[in-house]
């Protein structure tokens, strides 16, 4: 996905992507209930799923800060590293500056996400590190 289309996305969108970001894919849906899975395996034409609940990443700031703890370089068990900057003076630089405090959240490493798109208000965290975590897996 583009930069354009995750920041497009609202919370509910922005949840579906991050669980197919994450191998879940939807099993059934019953009554509007949707059931996710993440694949254990395939035999001939039978598919084996372990049913998983997918969380509120957008919306819930500790599901997010889970979304970026997990974050790993591809092929190996180094984490990636990442910095939630609580500014407590307002922010000159932007055209639609933040009322103080506000928050930034950037991701270090090998494929780098931070910038004005990243920050946030107390109430809108949650939103910003996961477009933060989209945008990484995104990039890679």
């Amino acid at each position: 996905m583009t930069r354009d289309e995750i920041m497009a996305l609202d919370g509910d969108a922005l949840r579906l992507a991050v669980a197919q970001a994450l191998g879940y894919a939807k099993i059934r849906e019953i009554d509007g209930d949707v059931m996710w899975g993440r694949l254990i395996r395939q035999i001939g034409g039978f598919t084996e799923y372990e049913q998983v609940q997918i969380r509120d990443w957008p919306h819930d700031k500790l599901a997010a800060i889970d979304l970026l703890d997990s974050m790993t370089y591809p092929g190996e068990d180094t984490r990636v590293e990442y910095i939630i900057i609580k500014e407590t003076c307002g922010h000159l630089d932007n055209i639609d500056p933040l009322p103080a405090p506000y928050y930034e959240v950037e991701i270090f490493g090998r494929n780098p996400v931070h910038g004005d798109d990243y920050e946030a208000t107390g109430d809108t965290l949650a939103l910003a590190a996961t477009r933060a975590w989209l945008m990484r897996e995104s990039s890679l």
